[in-house]
């Protein structure tokens, strides 16, 4: 469940959809990192816009060292009820893309706010879509003879208390 970047610190998200393989390395599919509003700096003085970049670098640079095709890698960012949507890839050889695919605002129990679920649904199955396209291309044949994800027995779902 963690990520260890080149600084040797160690990453843990909020919440996390893992593909656990028989090796010693699991697949970060999806991660949501949940941070109180006000509160966008870490112990480290590192924006959490930052340390999700990172985090998300850390991903696809997994999923390229496994051989996957094309692989993106989307997260989402909860900063009191705003929530932002980014995702990964390197459509350009070398150059990571972090591309904000949306902005939207949660529920905050108003009535009113009743309005927003559609909007909500809609943000929420755009980054389901990456997640299910990157999940797709574990399986598919690789033409070096080695089925990509033949070793791969599970999903897992990771949270971890939230204290807001």
């Amino acid at each position: 469940m963690k990520a260890n970047n080149n600084d040797g610190k160690v990453m843990i998200p909020d919440l996390a959809l893992y593909v656990v393989s028989l090796s010693t390395m699991n697949f970060e599919l999806f991660v949501v990192e949940v941070k109180k509003q006000g509160n966008y700096i870490n112990g480290n003085l590192e924006k959490d816009l930052i340390k999700l970049g990172k985090e998300m670098k850390l991903a696809l640079d997994k999923l390229l060292q496994y051989k996957v095709k094309n692989p993106e890698v989307p997260r989402l960012l909860v900063e009191g009820i705003k929530i932002t949507a980014y995702k990964m890839d390197l459509a350009y050889n070398g150059v990571y893309r972090m591309i904000e695919l949306s902005e939207f605002y949660a529920c905050r129990g108003n009535i009113n706010d009743i309005m927003l679920i559609p909007t909500i649904m809609q943000r929420l199955d755009e980054v389901k879509t990456v997640v299910e396209e990157t999940k797709k291309k574990f399986f598919v044949p690789s033409t070096q003879g080695r089925s990509i994800g033949s070793d791969i027995y599970k999903i897992l779902i990771y949270t971890r208390y939230i204290y807001l």
